[in-house]
């Protein structure tokens, strides 16, 4: 990876942490936690494993089942739900263009 594509994940990932902290429930608490802290971790890692520490992160985070992989925001307007987990499809797009051919 190169410093401007970490410096656009972690900027993806305290982006994912500021939209969920809006609405954490107890179906990702663990995950929204861990996002917390390991925004910390990232952000003091020396270079040599600030990729693994990333992927490490992503993978905790979209475990294929489970985690936020599962999480979506319910309205029962349709419109109003496309609005509310737009951001949340957006930033896992993102990451997964920046991430794939790592993982």
């Amino acid at each position: 990876m190169n410093l401007m594509e970490i410096e656009e994940i972690i900027s993806l990932f305290e982006e994912l942490k500021e939209y969920l902290s809006k609405y954490v429930d107890d179906s990702i608490d663990v995950s929204y936690k861990y996002l917390c802290n390991m925004i910390e971790v990232i952000k003091v890692n020396d270079s040599e494993n600030i990729e693994d520490e990333i992927l490490r992160t992503y993978k905790s985070l979209y475990p294929g089942i489970g985690g936020l992989s599962d999480f979506y925001i319910w309205d029962d307007n349709y419109e109003k739900r496309c609005l509310l987990n737009e951001p949340l499809e957006r930033i896992h797009k993102k990451l997964w263009d920046l991430l794939k051919s790592y993982l």
